[in-house]
């Protein structure tokens, strides 16, 4: 099965290498990496020009945001198999693609997730939270968990040809993506016990207080507009889950 990977990137000279050198040091070989450049002027195509191999597909031009981006990109992917990694993120060990792989070859379901670092952003490595994954039941869906969208990798054979990132949600476009297929396609999912991907702080909906605002408005949406029940309660019980990523020494 050919795995792709698509990152969407602006601007990101300081991080895309480790992104890429992840991707490329990966020992399962059947892979492409579709880059995906909203216009960067910051040096970022000179990196993924000097890193590039047979595998990395790039193309740079404007767009209307990340997702935007990633609709690009799963648009023109080849794999049987697709996942997101975000320019400032890398996978986490050389067999993550190998333990997706094999999951999904087993046949019982359309997806996988595993578990997720939250790293400094300074390139020490340091974690600062850990997001750790669990089986699921359609009812926590309802309670406000959701599986780490940067570890999430499903068949493209699930997305039926016309399931793509909403642009409407701010930046919460992802957590309407894994609704859509988890909560309203209910499509088959299971949960790798494995760190797969590290993840830098300071994403965009780690931001400012505006943004950490917004999220919450665009999370209400979205729970209202997939119909699931109590929305309010489930934004609330999805805020207060992350608390349990802090779980780790203090002087990490």
């Amino acid at each position: 099965m050919k795995v792709t990977i698509i990152t969407a990137v602006l601007n990101c000279v300081g991080y895309i290498e480790d992104c890429m050198i992840s991707v490329q040091s990966q020992g399962y070989r059947n892979l492409e990496h579709i880059i995906i450049d909203g216009g960067s002027v910051d040096g970022t195509l000179d990196v993924i020009e000097k890193h590039k191999d047979c595998r990395t597909f790039v193309l740079s031009e404007a767009d209307l945001g990340m997702y935007d981006a990633l609709n690009k990109g799963i648009a023109i992917a080849e794999g049987d198999i697709l996942g997101i990694l975000s320019a400032d993120d890398k996978l986490a060990d050389d067999n993550v693609l190998s333990a997706i792989a094999d999951r999904i070859k087993i046949g019982d379901c359309d997806a996988v997730y595993g578990h997720l670092n939250y790293v400094s952003r300074d390139g020490r490595g340091v974690i600062r939270r850990k997001w750790k994954s669990k089986p699921y039941f359609r009812s926590c869906l309802e309670n406000g968990w959701m599986p780490p969208h940067p570890t999430f990798y499903v068949k493209k054979s699930a997305l039926e040809g016309n399931t793509f990132y909403a642009l409407n949600y701010g930046t919460c476009g992802d957590y309407d993506f894994i609704l859509n297929l988890l909560y309203r396609k209910q499509i088959e999912a299971v949960c790798i016990d494995k760190t797969l991907v590290y993840m830098r702080k300071g994403g965009m909906s780690n931001g400012p207080l505006l943004n950490v605002l917004m999220s919450w408005v665009h999370d209400y949406r979205i729970l209202s507009d997939h119909q699931i029940p109590r929305p309010l309660r489930a934004v609330f019980l999805k805020k207060i889950r992350k608390l349990k990523q802090f779980r780790i020494s203090a002087f990490n």
